[in-house]
Parts: C-alpha cells; sequence; structure tokens
C-alpha cells in the first residue's frame, strides 16, 4: 500500500462563499496561475451559464511544508475576474480563475506571486503555496482503470459539529481506486465516497509502473457522487453508493491552455 506523501495535504484548498464551503487547488501553467474547482461551487447550479453563487470569497491554502502552521488566506472578488476574463468555464463541471502571474525567483530561489486585480493575499505562510504544475496531468485515456487514487478536499457536511469531531478547515484524504470511465462524459468513476463539501478537490492517480517505480498523476475533480438508483432503496430516498464522477482532466487543461499571452 503506497503511503500519502506529507506534502499532498497542501494541495487542496478550501473554498468559501459566505455560508458556502468547496473545494479546489492551484494550477501553475506557464507564467500564470489558477484556481481550479467545480463549476457548482461557484456558479449556481440553476443558472450554469455563469451566474456566480458570491461576488467576492475567500480561499485557504497551505504551504508545502506540513509542518508549517501558518497558511495562505486570499480574497478573491469573483465578480471582478470574471468581467477581466480571468474566470473561465467549461461545459462540463469545471471552472479556473486565473488568480495571477509568476515572476522570476527572489533571493530563497522562490518565485514571485503577483496577484491579478481583484486578489488579495491577507496572510502568508513561510513556505511557497502548493500550485500544481500542469505537466503533472494526466488525460482521460492515461488514466488507467484499477489504479488506485487518492481523493483529497473538505467535506464539510460529515460529522456534528456541536461534537467538536473533524477540524474543517484542514482537508481530509480518502482512498479509492479508478473504477471505470465515462467517456462520452469525459468523466471517471471513482470507488470512493464523497460529501459535499468534497466538490472541486483534486483526485489523485497513483501509477505503479514498477514495484519500486510509482508516480503521481493530477486526472480530475469531485463533481458528485453517485446515489443507489429508486429500485433499491424508494423514489423518495438519496442514498450514496459509495462510488463517485469526478471530471477529467482534458476541460481543464484546455481551459487553462486558452490563457495564452
Amino acid at each position: 500500500m503506497t503511503r500519502l506523501p506529507p506534502e499532498y495535504l497542501g494541495h487542496p484548498v478550501l473554498i468559501r462563499l459566505g455560508s458556502s464551503l468547496g473545494t479546489g487547488f492551484l494550477l501553475s501553467a506557464g507564467t500564470n496561475n489558477f484556481l481550479v474547482t467545480a463549476k457548482h461551487v461557484l456558479v449556481d447550479p440553476q443558472h450554469m451559464k455563469g451566474n456566480l453563487r458570491a461576488e467576492t470569497g475567500e480561499v485557504i491554502a497551505y504551504s508545502e511544508n506540513p509542518k508549517d502552521k501558518d497558511r495562505y488566506e486570499f480574497s478573491v472578488d469573483f465578480k471582478a475576474l470574471q468581467g477581466a476574463g480571468d474566470v473561465r468555464a467549461s461545459a462540463q463541471d469545471a471552472i479556473v480563475v486565473r488568480l495571477g502571474t509568476v515572476t522570476a525567483g527572489d533571493d530563497k530561489g522562490y518565485q514571485v506571486f503577483t496577484a491579478r486585480p481583484g486578489v488579495v493575499v491577507r496572510s502568508k505562510a513561510e513556505s511557497p503555496a502548493m500550485f500544481l504544475p500542469i505537466s503533472m496531468c494526466h488525460r482521460l485515456d492515461e488514466v488507467r482503470i484499477g489504479n488506485e487514487c487518492w481523493i483529497l478536499g473538505y467535506p464539510s457536511s460529515i460529522g456534528i459539529r456541536a461534537i467538536p469531531q473533524v477540524d474543517y478547515e484542514r482537508p481530509l484524504v480518502k482512498r479509492g481506486s479508478i473504477a471505470g470511465k465515462n467517456s462520452a462524459q469525459g468523466t471517471l468513476i471513482v470507488d470512493a465516497a464523497v460529501f459535499p463539501g468534497n466538490s472541486g478537490g483534486p483526485v489523485i492517480e497513483l501509477d505503479q509502473e514498477t514495484f519500486l517505480n510509482t508516480k503521481a498523476f493530477l486526472v480530475g475533480i469531485v463533481s458528485q457522487f453517485v446515489p443507489l438508483g429508486p429500485n433499491v432503496v424508494g423514489n423518495s430516498s438519496v442514498v450514496n453508493s459509495g462510488y463517485s464522477v469526478v471530471v477529467a482532466m482534458d476541460p481543464i487543461i484546455d481551459l487553462v491552455e486558452s490563457f495564452v499571452e
């Protein structure tokens, strides 16, 4: 069984829009840095053509150092970014937001992040934030059915808040496997249960080429859980089957690559 490298806990970010919570991750491509999440996290499902759930929100990200107690907090004016063309969504349940650009490294060798108008960095950690490189992404046809995977995110709907069971501002890890593909929809089916709050969270595939050589790839984002059918539980109940729908990285890669300077 492959262990999760501790720095991977810095991959998922918490997205807060008023009382609504979701998950996303930070992605880098060339000089651009993006927030990636499920479209329904930012856009009202009743108006998926572009009506934002909220004009502004917060993004909380952790650094690559799991021992770093500080974190990054961004205030994001999604309406302003949308007006500037920095918010782009796919026909599938995926959306990307350009948060800023990077330039040459500072005196410590870290790249310097310059925020887009509408993005304010309110607090920083000592170590850099975890922007996953686009080179780590696999498209749908590269994903192998049966491979192990991890789902990282903030399932804010689980637990009883009156009983301190879960730290809702720290990500949780769910282990599963790639169960199948729906090529017509551009999605993966994952054998792992997800819950409200997981939406938009990164899914990491482990591809074991040899016994000693296991590589990790970003293969998609959580979109929804698969319920049991009405013939099992009746029309009035919705029960989580334990399987989940994951939007493959294809539309996300295409959206990111559309930001060509």
